[in-house]
C-alpha cells in the first residue's frame, strides 16, 4: 500500500509538491476477470478521454484475452484518435461455439506523453437479460520492478465490501494472477457480522499459474458462513501474499434464482496503519474533515444505505447528514448522528429510509451530504465507506454496493480552476446519473458550479451538449427513460457523459436500474 499523502503528489494533485525523481507514466493498464455461459456475459466500456482531459491526439490500446489458465487467446491493437464511446463485447472476441468461458481481458494503453495515472479509466460489466453490475478497473499488472516497490510500502489485507450468505447467495472475490507462478498460497481472513463479532481463520488455495483467473467462494472456503452472517449483511478482510500485480481485487455476492451478480472493489485495510503518513495533518480552516453528497433514493421500494466497515486507521468520528432537495436547498439535518470508534472493529448499516422515517421533510430529500468530523482532530488519510442502493421486495436480493471515499476537506482545492467527471450510460435497464456541486466547506457551501454536459455515443463522433449552473449543494439527475433524445441518440447501446465543470467540488454517480430489482451503481471517474 502506498500512502495517501505520496499517491496525491504521484499524480500531481494541485496544490502538491511533485515527488523528486517522478517516473512518468507511459503504460497504463487494467486487468479484469470476465465470464461468458449461459446466464451471464461481460463487456468494457470505455471513452477516449485521453484526448480531454490530457490533451493527447491519440494513444494505443492492446487488448489480451486469456483462458482461465492464462493462455493467450487473442490480441488486439488499435489506435484510440477520437472522443466517443467504445465497448469490448466478449462475444466478439469469442469464437461463437464457445458457450462457457472464464478467463480475463487485459487492456494496455500506451502513450509518447506523460498519462499520470497507471490506471486507465474502464469499467467492466457483468450482465443478462435481468440485471448488470459495474464496476471501475480494479487490479493491473505492475509496469516494473520501481512501480511494484512504490506500491508496496506495507502489506495490508483487502477489505471494505458487503458479504452476503444463504441457500441463494454466495460472497466472492475475483483477480488474475500476475506474470508470476505463485505456490503454496494461504489465505488469512476475519469476518464481522452485524452484531460485531469477529471470526478469524484462513484457507489454501491450489497453485496459481501465470495470469490464472480466479472467482474464489467464501462459502466453499469457510464452514458456517450462512450461520456466523445469520441472514444479514457482514464484511471480510482477506490477507494475502500476491506481489505482481496490484492486488485490488473484484468483490460481490452472486445470486440464485434469478441469476444475478452484484459487483464492487475491495479496498485497503488500514485498521492497523497507526504512522503519521496514516493521517492527514493539513490545514483544513473553513472545511470539514471530509464530507461528499452522493444521491438518496427512496421513492416506493428504493432504498439507500451507508455501510462502514472497520478498516480506518485507529480514530474515531461523528457522522452527520446534511439533506438538500435538487436546487441545493438544505430541507433538514441531522448533526452527530453516530459516533464511530475503530477499537470497536464494527460492520455498520446505516438505514436512511429508517433514520428518517419519523421527519417530515423526508420526501422533499434528493441528496444527502454525509460529513465526518473526527475527534481530537486525528484524521486518517484514508477512509471508505459503501453507498448501497437497492430496490426492495423485488427477484433480485442485492442492492449495489459503491466504495467511494468521502472528499478530505482540503483548502488547496480551492485554487483549482475546475475539474472535469465522466460516467458511462450503461444502457441495458434504465440509467440513471447524477452530478452534484459537493463542496467540503462548512456552512452554505463555495461557489456555483457551471457545467458542460457533454453525451456520446459508440457508432461515431457526434455527441449532444448541454450547459447547467448547480448551486453548491444543488443536483443534476439524468434519467434516460425521461430523457429522449439521448436515448434515441444512444440507440440502444452503451455511451458516456462528461461534465466539465469551473468548480473544482463536482461529484457524479451513475446507476442501472432493472425490473428485477437489479442495480448497478459506482462513483464517476
Amino acid at each position: 500500500m502506498k500512502s495517501y499523502t505520496k499517491h496525491i503528489k504521484s499524480v500531481c494533485q494541485v496544490g502538491e509538491k511533485t515527488i523528486d525523481n517522478r517516473k512518468p507514466i507511459y503504460r497504463s493498464s487494467a486487468i479484469f476477470p470476465v465470464l461468458h455461459n449461459q446466464k451471464f456475459s461481460s463487456q468494457i466500456l470505455f471513452l477516449g478521454y485521453w484526448l480531454l482531459k490530457r490533451q493527447l491526439k491519440e494513444i494505443g490500446l492492446l487488448t489480451t484475452l486469456r483462458s482461465a489458465s492464462g493462455e493467450i487467446l487473442a490480441r488486439r491493437n488499435m489506435t484510440i484518435d477520437c472522443v466517443k464511446a467504445f465497448a469490448i463485447n466478449l462475444d466478439e472476441l469469442l469464437d461463437e461455439n464457445v458457450t462457457d468461458f472464464k478467463g480475463s481481458i487485459e487492456l494496455e494503453v500506451f502513450s509518447s506523453r506523460d498519462m499520470i495515472f497507471p490506471y486507465p479509466a474502464f469499467v467492466v460489466t457483468y450482465f443478462n437479460d435481468d440485471f448488470s453490475t459495474a464496476v471501475h478497473t480494479t487490479g493491473r499488472v505492475y509496469n516494473d520492478v520501481e512501480d511494484l516497490t512504490n506500491n508496496a510500502d506495507r502489506k495490508v489485507a483487502e477489505s471494505g465490501f458487503d458479504i452476503y450468505a444463504d441457500d441463494s447467495l454466495s460472497p466472492f472475490v475475483s483477480f488474475v494472477n500476475g506474470p508470476i507462478d505463485v505456490a503454496d498460497l494461504s489465505m488469512g481472513y476475519t469476518l464481522t457480522n452485524y452484531k460485531g463479532v469477529s471470526k478469524t481463520g484462513s484457507f489454501s488455495l491450489p497453485s496459481l499459474g501465470k495470469y490464472e483467473t480466479v472467482f474464489l467462494h467464501f462459502d466453499e472456503y469457510i464452514d458456517g458462513l450462512a450461520d456466523f452472517l445469520g441472514g444479514q449483511p457482514g464484511s471480510i478482510k482477506v490477507n494475502h501474499d500476491f506481489t505482481s500485480f496490484f492486488p485490488r481485487f473484484i468483490a460481490g455476492n452472486f445470486q440464485k434464482n434469478p441469476d444475478i451478480i452484484s459487483i464492487t472493489h475491495t479496498y485497503y485495510d488500514c485498521s492497523e496503519c497507526a504512522e503519521p503518513e496514516d493521517y492527514w495533518t493539513r490545514n483544513q480552516d473553513g472545511h470539514h474533515h471530509s464530507a461528499t453528497i452522493f444521491p438518496v433514493f427512496m421513492q416506493d421500494d428504493f432504498y439507500t444505505d451507508i455501510a462502514l466497515y472497520p478498516i480506518f486507521s485507529p480514530s474515531s468520528y461523528y457522522i452527520s447528514f446534511e439533506f438538500y432537495n435538487l436546487e441545493g436547498q438544505e430541507v433538514g439535518r441531522i448533526d452527530n448522528y453516530k459516533l464511530i470508534e475503530s477499537n470497536l472493529q464494527e460492520y455498520q448499516l446505516l438505514k436512511l429510509r429508517e433514520i428518517l422515517k419519523d421527519y417530515s421533510w423526508k420526501d422533499e430529500v434528493s441528496s444527502a451530504r454525509i460529513i465526518t468530523n473526527f475527534t481530537d482532530n486525528i484524521l486518517p488519510s484514508r477512509l471508505k465507506l459503501g453507498l448501497n442502493i437497492g430496490i426492495a421486495n423485488q427477484g433480485a436480493k442485492l442492492p449495489c454496493n459503491i466504495c467511494f471515499a468521502p472528499q478530505i476537506g482540503n483548502p488547496l482545492i480551492d485554487k483549482k480552476l475546475g475539474t472535469f467527471k465522466w460516467s458511462p450510460i450503461i444502457n441495458k435497464g434504465n440509467s440513471v446519473m447524477t452530478f452534484h456541486n459537493s463542496p467540503t466547506h462548512k456552512g452554505k457551501g463555495y461557489k456555483d458550479a457551471n457545467v458542460t454536459l457533454k453525451f456520446f455515443r459508440e457508432s461515431d463522433e457526434e455527441f449532444l451538449e448541454q450547459k447547467i449552473t448547480l448551486p453548491s449543494f444543488g443536483q443534476k439527475t439524468i434519467d434516460l427513460s425521461k430523457e429522449d433524445e439521448i436515448r434515441t441518440f444512444l440507440n440502444g447501446e452503451s455511451g458516456w457523459v462528461t461534465a466539465t465543470s469551473d468548480s473544482p467540488y463536482l461529484v457524479g454517480w451513475y446507476f442501472d436500474f432493472h425490473e428485477s430489482g437489479g442495480v448497478a451503481g459506482d462513483h464517476s471517474f
